[in-house]
Order: structure tokens, then C-alpha cells, then sequence
């Protein structure tokens, strides 16, 4: 029988940690799950128990970053890809033990675990971390995405949208932590930059609630150190773990470009892209995701770069 149970990891800093761990007593795997930025762990609501339902033996492990959800507030300046890579650590020594990791990264997770490989690259030499999986993430060059509008267009926006994200979260934040009203032009933004298409209405509901519950000073603090991750370098440092990365074809944040980069720096990676899916596979391709999981979790394998799976839908 499966057993979860909350718990809590105090980083170097002391920042406390919300985590969940569910621990079959056969587990011969970690699947550590990394949501992205004004995010929580509860992008992964569909994955957590998926890995059972699929009959894979693993301790699945999933964590609130600091700032995020249920965790405790971002001291100032630590509101860094550099800092939330420490974080992993802690996870990986407190919660794993003795067991191959599988670890999954959504996003800005994706770039956490690419920062942890840059400065504790014999984490994924040995046999602690068995495989990654990236999702809807880049190694840098952020600061080039266009949100799918004209060039001209696109710094204007992306100011004009971070000023407002800050001020709705914020503003959702003094009036506590009631139910968010979904308007219809919150949706279309949400649905336009987040999500792909035929998203659900109530997974457009759930990316929106979780961005503006996001603690204050999230948003700006990790906004900016996103638009300086440059971890392109870094990826050498997985050249001997087996790698899944994840694209949308339309995805806005991180273009599948970004992904097809990564694929090639990786001798043992393999790229999927989802033409119709966004930035969220967790939510748009649940199913698909939890198979790539379970499918590393129990079969890794070694693929060259040049080994791409174009995926309906």
C-alpha cells in the first residue's frame, strides 16, 4: 500500500519546504517532480498518481519552491535559479535515501535541474540521478521570446503584461487567500500565453490561481534572473544520463526551438514535440507525460539526439 505524507525540508537559508512524498514499500525508484515559475506543485496533480496506476514502483516526491505555494517566503535575493538549485539538493538527501532519481522539470523546474548539474555534475555521472525530463524549458536566450507576436510588438508587451501580473498578485494577496474569479480577458490572456489548443477550462482556471498566489516579490525576483539563465554550457554536465525532452508546438514561453537545441546538445536525449500543445504539457499532456516517466523510470534507455518523435495533437 502506498503511503503519502506531508513534510517539511529547511534549506540552507532556512526557508521551509512544503514537500509530499508517496512511498510504496516495493519503491525501487524517486521521481522528484519541479514546477515552474508562479507555479506549484499542484501543476503535477495529475501525474502523482499516475506512476501506480502504471504500475511503476517509485517514491514519487513533489515539493513547493521557495515563494511558491505552500512553501515560506524568497528572502531578498534569493530569488534565483542559482538558489533554487541548492534547494534540489536538500530534496534529493533528504527525501530520496539510497535511490535513483528520476527528476522532472517544468519550466523554470527544467532550468533548476540544469543549474544543480552545473555546479554538482557528479550527481549525473553516478548513479543518483538515472534519468530527466524536461519540459516546456529552455537553457537560455529568454529574452528573445516574442509571446508569438510581431518583434515590435513583443518588448512592449511583455513589460506591460509583468506589470500587470505583479499588480493582480499582489492586490490577490492583501485580500487573502479566497477563490480567484476567472474574467474572460484573464482567460484569453491566460489561454493565449499559457496553454495550447482544446486546453480545459478548468486547467486555464488552475494556471491562472496558482500565478496569483505566487508570494510577493516571486514574480519580479525570478522574472529577472530568468532573463539572465544561461545554462547552455551546463548541459554537457547530463551527457551520460538518459534525457527526455518534452515540447509543445505552441508553445509561447519557450518555443520549441529552445527544445530542439537541447536535444542536440545531449548525445542520450530524445525529443518529443506535441504539435498542438502550450507551454503546460503537465496539464495538456498528462497522460503522455506520465508515460515518459514511467517509461524512464523503468526502461531507460540511451538515444541519440538526433532520435525526434513528432506527437498528434
Amino acid at each position: 500500500m502506498t503511503m503519502t505524507a506531508a513534510a517539511t525540508a529547511q534549506t540552507a537559508d532556512g526557508v521551509d519546504l512544503h514537500v509530499t512524498v508517496s512511498d510504496p514499500p516495493d519503491a525501487q525508484v524517486a521521481v522528484v517532480y519541479l514546477h515552474g515559475w508562479c507555479l506549484s506543485s499542484e501543476i503535477y496533480r495529475y501525474q502523482r498518481a499516475a506512476l501506480t496506476d502504471l504500475g511503476v514502483p517509485a517514491r514519487v516526491v513533489t515539493y513547493d519552491m521557495r515563494g511558491h505555494g505552500r512553501s515560506g517566503k524568497a528572502p531578498r535575493g534569493s530569488t534565483t535559479i542559482a538558489q533554487l538549485a541548492s534547494d534540489l539538493r536538500v530534496i534529493l538527501d533528504e527525501f530520496c535515501d539510497d535511490l535513483p532519481a528520476i527528476l522532472v522539470g517544468h519550466s523554470m523546474g527544467a532550468m533548476t535541474i540544469m543549474a544543480l548539474a552545473e555546479v554538482n555534475p557528479r550527481l549525473f555521472s553516478a548513479e543518483r540521478v538515472a534519468g530527466v525530463i524536461f519540459a516546456n524549458t529552455a537553457a537560455g536566450d529568454l529574452g528573445a521570446v516574442t509571446l508569438g507576436l510581431p518583434r515590435a510588438l513583443a518588448g512592449v508587451t511583455k513589460s506591460m503584461l509583468m506589470r500587470e501580473l505583479t499588480r493582480r498578485h499582489n492586490a490577490h494577496l492583501r485580500r487573502g487567500d479566497g477563490p480567484v474569479r476567472l474574467r474572460v480577458s484573464d482567460a484569453a490572456i491566460a489561454r493565449h500565453i499559457l496553454f495550447g489548443r482544446g486546453a480545459a477550462r478548468e486547467d486555464v482556471r488552475l494556471g491562472r490561481r496558482l500565478i496569483c498566489t505566487a508570494h510577493p516579490g516571486v514574480v519580479e525576483g525570478f522574472f529577472a534572473d530568468l532573463l539572465l539563465h544561461n545554462r547552455h554550457e551546463a548541459l554537457a554536465r547530463l551527457a551520460e544520463v538518459p534525457v527526455r525532452v518534452l515540447a509543445g508546438g505552441r508553445d509561447r514561453l519557450t518555443p520549441v526551438g529552445h527544445s530542439r537545441r537541447i536535444a542536440k546538445a545531449l548525445p542520450n536525449a530524445r525529443l518529443v514535440v506535441y504539435p498542438g500543445a502550450g507551454h503546460m504539457i503537465p496539464l495538456e499532456r498528462s497522460d503522455e507525460l506520465a508515460r515518459e516517466i514511467a517509461q524512464l523510470a523503468t526502461h531507460p534507455r540511451r538515444l541519440s539526439a538526433g532520435d525526434i518523435k513528432i506527437r498528434g495533437g
